[in-house]
């Protein structure tokens, strides 16, 4: 972003998508105040170029600057993207317009600006540009917007992509209302009729509710659909906001600050193992405090009536339609999708188990996730642990939740223990 010390106004900014990786170009050196105010960034495959230049500025200074920038910047493994006000009339045949195709030439450069870009009921101009060497084929569309928040028009470029993004909440409707919206923006904007400001500022706000009522019964509805509601809200949330998924396949860490990055990803599990072991016990030997001593143990026994195969298809359909496994890879889905063949086996196996009073220590067992937080992605202490333990542990502990003991006793002396 370069913003203005002397002057007041102008400046020139680039915002980039939360989950775009990018880097800024220090181009700020370059700048000069009033004539030429740049500011770049690169991103995987383009680096892009804002500039603006006041209609008052030196314009042999202005293309200096430009073309000292464009060295810094071009990177022959990207394309390169300049836009921005540059106050230079594309469709006006004049000197400043025939130097500015001269370094586009010079460059492997071409303007995308075809059409007016700021209209007015007296005049109608294209001085807003997006010049780049992407080729043709490249881009998906090209086109001036009218977004009714400026005098200038919208300069929109799309490029071919595998990727969709679809809008679910926009409507035929809407998408007609839209087209009315725009259409109206430019007869207002070559229009001195009061009547018809006054129709437009209504038609505007009436417009905004609609789309804000859209976006918001389809956050409702993908919200209330969802199987799973609490992490269907942070996603909706997440995107919203602009921030990327957790990309865990590749972690790269280091132990300490001059330490060497480690890739290997089994190195990576062993010393999050390590971490994640001995963090309690640190934790405890920090805050040592004089312990409680335990409680009377009690004479009193848990009578548990017997297991039957309701109880277990009670507790399989109690399950969530995760995807996610314990260590035996087994997931909570797939069970729930074929549990009528397991049914006898884990009546027998539960039984079992309640009636020696052992809970069979490889179901202890848990898969432990490294969740990364937030800060510098390569310090083990920005990740927390996350267990996911087996699907059969958790019918384990369904069918004893169905358990209700009817001893008045025994939850007594189980609240005095809390």
């Amino acid at each position: 972003m370069f913003c203005r010390t002397i002057y007041q106004n102008g400046g020139a900014a680039i915002f980039v998508k939360k989950c775009l990786e990018y880097t800024e170009i220090n181009v700020l050196d370059l700048a000069v105040e009033g004539v030429f105010e740049p500011v770049a960034v690169t991103l995987d495959m383009l680096s892009v170029i804002c500039v603006y230049r006041p209609p008052e500025g030196c314009i042999d200074i202005f293309f200096n600057q430009l073309q000292s920038c464009i060295e810094r910047v071009a990177d022959k493994r990207k394309y390169l993207v300049i836009c921005g006000d540059l106050n230079i009339d594309i469709l006006c045949k004049n000197s400043k317009q025939n130097r500015l195709q001269c370094l586009m030439n010079e460059y492997g450069l071409s303007s995308l600006t075809n059409m007016a870009t700021r209209v007015s009921y007296n005049s109608s101009t294209g001085i807003d540009h997006i010049i780049t060497n992407i080729p043709l084929e490249n881009l998906k569309s090209s086109c001036n917007i009218e977004v009714g928040m400026s005098d200038h028009l919208l300069q929109q470029v799309l490029l071919n992509t595998n990727k969709k993004d679809k809008k679910d909440w926009v409507t035929k409707g809407i998408k007609v209302t839209s087209l009315n919206f725009r259409k109206l923006c430019k007869q207002v904007k070559t229009s001195n009729e009061p009547e018809l400001k006054k129709y437009f500022t209504q038609y505007r706000k009436i417009y905004r509710k609609v789309i804000d009522d859209a976006k918001r019964l389809s956050v409702k509805s993908e919200i209330m659909n969802a199987k799973n509601i609490t992490k269907t809200t942070w996603k909706v949330i997440n995107r919203n906001m602009g921030k990327q998924e957790r990309d865990m396949s590749n972690v790269e860490i280091r132990i300490a600050e001059n330490d060497p990055i480690i890739t290997d990803p089994k190195v990576v599990a062993d010393k999050f193992n390590v971490y994640f072991s001995e963090i309690a016990s640190k934790l405890i030997g920090n805050n040592a405090r004089n312990g409680t001593s335990p409680n009377n143990s009690s004479n009193l026994s848990m009578y548990l009536s017997p297991v039957t195969e309701s109880d277990i298809i009670v507790a399989i359909s109690k399950l969530k339609n995760k995807k996610c496994s314990g260590h035996d890879d087994v997931t909570d889905y797939i069970v729930k999708k074929c549990y009528m063949p397991l049914v006898k086996p884990l009546q027998h196996l539960i039984q079992s188990s309640f009636n020696d009073g052992i809970f069979p220590e490889v179901l202890k067992i848990s898969k432990i996730l490294p969740l990364f937080k937030k800060g510098n992605k390569e310090e083990l202490g920005n990740y927390r642990p996350v267990a996911n333990i087996s699907v059969f542990a958790k019918i384990y502990e369904g069918v004893m939740d169905t358990k209700k003991p009817n001893l008045d006793l025994l939850k007594t002396s189980l609240l005095q223990r809390q």
